[in-house]
């Protein structure tokens, strides 16, 4: 497919984000389908892109989280959505891009028509002086024509392609929470964190606070605070108080995960929990 890439993206929010985010996003532009759709699991997706498949499900979180400085309000700043269809993404401002493109193809086209129009007629006219004046009065309303019949054309295909994916914005937030479809963070805290509450849904707040923590760090760096929560005494209820850490205590703040990072809620060779690490969890517990 082609996609026509306007300049305006590099003055957009996006350029703040990692570049394989950037990347997997342009990708995405030159891979949609006519209504912005790109099809395919996450793996089949990755392999067409030549990229680990934890680094494209890293950037497709990044993507699918609402922006608050984005230059478009639509889907709150997000620049996919999950297929409300099948398995894959929808590019959410993709047809409303491309209706700009074919509108200015559409007067590109007339223009050029027009232009040649009047220089086959003074070519003519030239072969043919008897002729001139009526060579140009005839050639007008075959003109006219041309231009009515492309735009019936363009404003028909428009007013199609809005029908479309008007349609398909209806459904799309329902079939999300039937689908049930985590997060590529949710899916390794439910894998490498056994000993912790699983995560059964990834709602819009728990996407917001998943791409601000991705920003901070990648998810490898995520991965290894999940294996260190998992092996604590503490974070998995060895306390006097039982008390467990769940997903939303570790991406509530960068402080709680950089603090599992660094050691702080480890234990001593006799299993007592550290001192430091009880404080700075009733600090973490009583944040926001």
């Amino acid at each position: 497919m082609y996609a026509k890439l306007f300049g305006r993206i590099t003055e957009s929010s996006l350029m703040e984000e990692e570049i394989t985010t950037r990347y997997v996003f342009v990708m995405f532009l030159a891979m949609a389908d006519p209504r912005g759709y790109v099809i395919g699991t996450d793996l089949a997706i990755s392999r067409r892109l030549n990229m680990p498949l934890r680094d494209f499900e890293a950037a497709v979180t990044v993507l699918l989280a609402p922006d608050p400085n984005s230059n478009s309000l639509e889907e709150e700043g997000r620049r996919i959505v999950s297929s409300d269809t099948e398995r894959g993404y929808r590019i959410v401002n993709y047809v409303t891009y491309r209706n700009t493109r074919d509108e200015d193809s559409r007067r590109e086209y007339q223009r050029n028509y027009r232009s040649k129009y009047r220089a086959d007629g003074r070519d003519k006219n030239r072969s043919q002086p008897g002729h001139s004046v009526n060579s140009g009065q005839h050639g007008q309303p075959q003109s006219t024509q041309a231009e009515a019949e492309a735009e019936a054309e363009a404003d028909e295909r428009s007013s199609s392609e809005s029908r479309t994916d008007s349609d398909l914005n209806v459904s799309k937030e329902a079939f999300f929470a039937c689908n049930g479809k985590l997060t590529p963070l949710a899916r390794e805290w439910n894998h490498l964190c056994d000993k912790l509450p699983a995560v059964r849904e990834v709602n819009p707040e728990r996407r917001r606070r998943e791409a601000v923590r991705l920003r901070e760090h990648p998810l490898s760096w995520w991965q290894n605070v999940f294996k260190l929560m998992n092996s604590s005494n503490f974070l998995t209820g060895g306390s006097d108080r039982g008390w467990r850490a769940d997903y939303d205590w570790i991406i509530r703040n960068g402080t709680n995960a950089l603090a599992v990072f660094e050691g702080k809620y480890g234990h001593n060779g006799n299993g007592a929990i550290d001192r430091a690490a009880k404080d700075l969890e009733e600090i973490s517990m009583g944040a926001e």
